[in-house]
């Protein structure tokens, strides 16, 4: 049947009041209807794909084809489960042997991605699905969802679908056939596009069926199934090592002891669903934050990506932190603390673990943290207070990079030690200037994701609030702290600024320039840099995320201005088919209005506010 034929939603989101899934409602119907299915997925485990495959039993009777391009960690993450003798369920193996079935036919095709950022830090992490019926249609859809258990039927994912058949969504397909094609071609300027390692190929095609008989089994079997299972590598690791982890490896909310709040729960399926991205959580007092860090913490544990993490927290909670962490989460966390004259790491039950001393001249992982996380083979949370961690001499204990420069000039090698996750409580002690502030701008080099901790972000000034998103890898354009002052300065000061001058909304910048800067007691090239400075920081932003550009443009097209200013302010926000050429004359000519459009769209487009932006008004202040 062809996708014209059934109803797709313009958007999908999680829907947890009843029987719905994303995987009944939109990948089991986009699969059963497909011909081709091409997929961008920066976290892709072959068991969970196996896990959605209930739709894919008619590419058996097409030439179709499924081409998917994922992170480097896909290697990494699979082959212990494809090549351990751990027992799967018959609905595991059923999809494993249609997995091996269609590699070996040459219908599903895997390549692995890898930024070229000169950095070993980096991964590819876009999320892009397209799908090809029989007459040529295509859907594409594009989000947060991952191709994982998680993602499909317990995070709270939410994603936008796009149609051929529709003439103002076709442009965006045609934009995300261009893009695939083009890695998929290994053309790619900025992506390392390379083929699987042959010994993960052997591995997947060990599960190949031996006769068209059983591959027919397996659909049937699949047909049948009704209930979703467990991902196997979730399985394996709960049979497999359950006493060893910090944790009984579960379901995270369904081993706490609590019952999370709903904002809690969807931060939390957030924050894993797109991790590695570092984040600001800045709840009020008593909202929960440390119940949000928890079940993050639990959740990237569960599902595999977090293996080794450090929290630091202020010494006064450090025993309530340890002891939340169990009785909440049944996370084991390591404990950094003193026993008498030796340093040790205790764990939750009491039991006390001897460091070694702790030895510049060693590397890193053969010295006293180092060498406790590197010997174990199970995921490890080092718990320790920052008042201890951020003194001088031992910020190379918990700093592999600092630890290094202790011996040697010049940058730590590319392999060195990395903490999948640092977490770092009441953050806002760090303040430019203090040994806070240096250890935890030491551990950006040493961790692939932060998480930053305050309950009263906003009651700073502005250059700390700076210091705190830092630690969150700011886009390109943000990282600056005097442009970071200037764009709150113009949110805060421009719409009081241009109605105390009275300026007409048709007005142009450079009409209005010269008595905007004699306000502000400023040069008018000087305000004119300002105001440059303000906008280029919103188109920064927009740049950074296509889906807030796919937002903004939107915005412009919707809004009442005429052909001429909307085409100027898409220049001016780079959301145009001209991108921002000449973008600086353009803004000089926009009108008024057209400023306090971009007025609201500031208070969205910025690193601290990244939520899905809500409607901005137009030609005028709101």
């Amino acid at each position: 049947m062809p996708f014209q034929n059934l109803n797709w939603n313009r958007i999908y989101e999680s829907n947890f009041r009843g029987n719905q899934t994303l995987v009944g409602d939109f990948y089991r119907p986009l699969l059963a209807h497909s011909v081709q299915y091409d997929r961008l997925a920066g976290y892709l485990s072959l068991q969970n794909l196996a896990d959605a495959l209930q739709g894919v039993e008619s590419a058996f009777e097409s030439d179709g084809e499924i081409r998917i391009i994922a992170s480097k960690r896909l290697s990494q993450e699979n082959k212990p489960v494809l090549t351990d003798d751990a027992p799967l369920s018959e609905e595991g193996e059923s999809r494993l042997a249609l997995i091996a079935q269609m590699l070996d036919e040459g219908r599903l095709q895997l390549k692995i991605g890898e930024p070229r950022n000169n950095s070993d830090s980096g991964i590819f992490h876009p999320k892009l699905g397209i799908a090809t019926d029989a007459d040529g249609n295509r859907i594409t859809f594009e989000g947060s969802i991952n191709e994982t258990y998680n993602a499909w039927y317990r995070n709270y994912e939410r994603f936008k679908v796009h149609r051929s058949w529709d003439e103002v969504e076709n442009e965006y397909v045609e934009e995300d056939v261009k893009t695939f094609e083009r890695l998929w071609d290994e053309e790619h300027d900025d992506v390392e596009v390379t083929n699987i390692d042959d010994a993960i190929e052997r591995d997947i095609l060990d599960w190949q069926p031996e006769s068209d008989e059983e591959v027919e089994e397996h659909v049937e079997r699949l047909k049948k199934s009704s209930e979703p299972p467990a991902s196997e590598a979730t399985i394996t690791r709960i049979a497999n090592e359950r006493e060893l982890l910090p944790g009984a490896m579960h379901i995270a909310e369904d081993i706490s002891s609590i019952e999370p709040w709903p904002h809690q729960r969807v931060i939390a399926d957030t924050a894993a669903s797109i991790y590695p991205e570092s984040l600001l959580l800045c709840d009020e007092v008593g909202l929960g934050k440390t119940i949000e860090a928890g079940l993050t913490i639990s959740r990237l544990l569960t599902i595999g990506e977090v293996s080794d993490a450090l929290l630091l927290v202020p010494a006064t909670v450090q025993p309530q932190w340890q002891e939340e962490l169990l009785e909440k989460f049944n996370i084991n966390a390591y404990s950094y603390e003193y026993s008498g004259a030796q340093r040790v790491l205790r764990d939750a039950y009491g039991i006390e673990h001897s460091l070694s001393d702790y030895e510049t001249i060693d590397a890193w992982e053969d010295s006293h943290i180092g060498e406790f996380v590197s010997d174990r083979d199970e995921p490890t949370v080092v718990l320790a207070s920052w008042h201890t961690a951020r003194r001088s001499g031992n910020m190379g204990m918990f700093s592999p990079s600092v630890h290094w420069q202790e011996e040697h000039p010049g940058d730590p090698p590319k392999d060195n030690f990395e903490w999948d996750l640092t977490l770092v409580d009441e953050a806002h002690h760090g303040r430019e200037g203090t040994n806070l502030y240096e250890l935890l701008t030491e551990l950006q080099n040493d961790t692939v994701c932060n998480y930053v901790l305050t309950a009263t972000p906003m009651q700073l000034e502005i250059t700390e609030l700076f210091d705190l998103l830092r630690l969150c890898d700011l886009p390109d354009g943000w990282n600056d702290r005097e442009s970071f002052d200037t764009y709150f300065e113009m949110q805060q000061d421009l719409a009081e600024a241009l109605d105390e001058i009275d300026a007409d909304g048709s007005e142009t910048v450079e009409e209005v320039l010269p008595d905007l800067a004699s306000k502000w007691n400023y040069e008018p090239y000087e305000g004119l840099t300002h105001l440059r400075t303000w906008a280029g920081m919103i188109q920064s932003f927009v740049q950074e995320h296509e889906d807030v550009a796919e937002w903004v443009e939107e915005q412009v097209d919707d809004s009442n201005f005429g052909l001429s200013e909307r085409r100027q302010l898409n220049r001016v926000l780079g959301t145009g088919k001209l991108g921002t050429r000449d973008w600086e004359t353009k803004f000089s000519n926009l009108s008024v209005d057209s400023l306090y459009f971009l007025l609201e769209l500031g208070d969205e487009t910025t690193p601290v506010n990244s939520a899905d932006p809500p409607h901005v008004s137009e030609g005028g202040s709101s």
